[in-house]
C-alpha cells in the first residue's frame, strides 16, 4: 500500500480545482535559484581565458582529459583581478568547481 503525504494546503488547492474545473499553474520552472549563466553571462569565457594558457594534458597519457595546475580558488582570486569582478557578485568557490565540472572547462586537481 502506498501512502502519499497531503497538506492541507495541498488539499485546498485540490478542492478548489475539482470546484471549478480550472488547473492552477505551480510556476515550477521559477522555483529555485537562477543558473550562474543568468547573473554572469561572460562567465564561462573568462573562466576560459584565465584557464586554457596553462592547461596540460595527463602527464601518464592514461586518459584524454585537459588539466590545469590552478584550483577553483585561485580561479576565483584571477577572475577578482585580472577581470574585475567583486568578490560578492561571483559564486563560492565550490560552485566555480562545480560549474567547470560540468561545462568541460579544463580544471586542477
Amino acid at each position: 500500500m502506498i501512502f502519499i503525504s497531503c497538506t492541507r494546503d495541498i488539499f485546498r488547492k485540490g478542492w478548489a480545482e475539482g470546484k471549478a474545473d480550472v488547473c492552477t499553474e505551480d510556476f515550477l520552472e521559477r522555483r529555485g535559484r537562477p543558473r550562474i549563466e543568468e547573473h554572469l553571462p561572460s562567465l564561462r569565457g573568462d573562466i576560459r581565458s584565465i584557464v586554457e594558457p596553462l592547461t596540460q594534458t595527463d602527464p601518464t597519457f592514461r586518459s584524454t582529459r585537459i588539466y590545469a595546475p590552478l584550483s577553483a580558488d585561485e580561479v576565483r582570486r584571477k577572475l577578482i583581478q585580472h577581470c574585475k569582478y567583486k568578490d560578492s557578485e561571483l559564486p563560492s568557490t565550490r560552485t566555480l568547481r562545480n560549474h567547470t565540472y560540468k561545462t568541460n572547462c579544463p580544471q586542477g586537481d
